[in-house]
Order: structure tokens, then C-alpha cells, then sequence
């Protein structure tokens, strides 16, 4: 799924780039991820996503949504 949303980037970066691209989001989108920003620091759901969508952006380097 992270592979597929990251096709537009595909021949705009290197392979081993977006690999460590669809790495590094494999460890944000888990149930780990939700319950540490859930229940250890107390984010709702919108803040969730909210934060999700940020460390995307960061990890992308893009605007993608």
C-alpha cells in the first residue's frame, strides 16, 4: 500500500532512496504507532493523522496528502 502511494515519485527519486522512503513509513503507519500517540501521548484520532500526514511530507519531502 505505502509502495503504491509512492508511485508518483517513482523516476523523480533513486530506488534505494524510496525504499528507505517506504522503510521509514512502514514504521509509522502500525497499531505501535497509534498506541504510542494515542496512549502514551494522549493525541486523538485527528491528531493522529495529523502527525502522520506531517512525518510523511517530512519523509517524502513532498506535498503528497
Amino acid at each position: 500500500m505505502i509502495r503504491e502511494a509512492l508511485e508518483p515519485l517513482k523516476g523523480k527519486c533513486k530506488k534505494a532512496e524510496l525504499d528507505y522512503m517506504i522503510n521509514a513509513l512502514s514504521l509509522v503507519f502500525g497499531i505501535e504507532s497509534i498506541i504510542i500517540l494515542k496512549d502514551l501521548n494522549g493525541l486523538s484520532n485527528e491528531a493522529i493523522l495529523q502527525n502522520w500526514r506531517w512525518t510523511v511530507k517530512r519523509i517524502t519531502n513532498s506535498s503528497i496528502d
